[in-house]
């Protein structure tokens, strides 16, 4: 396996390359800790709401 770094990439492509390989680690890692925040709102008579997952360990410890 070929692991780039930011110099090889630069910019945008850096950008989605990490993206992706952190998700993809993170999908095969039986291990995985993270943060799960979820808020709900409410404007009126509509409701809002929005999750998302923060990893809580760098997803290079899992590589190297």
């Amino acid at each position: 396996m070929c692991i780039a770094d930011e110099g090889e990439l630069g910019g945008d492509t850096w950008r989605v390359y990490d993206y992706i390989t952190r998700t993809f680690i993170g999908s095969v890692s039986p291990n995985l800790k993270y943060t799960k925040t979820t808020t709900e709102f409410h404007i009126g008579k509509e409701k809002f709401e929005c999750s998302g997952r923060r990893f809580a360990i760098s997803w290079r410890v899992l590589v190297f």
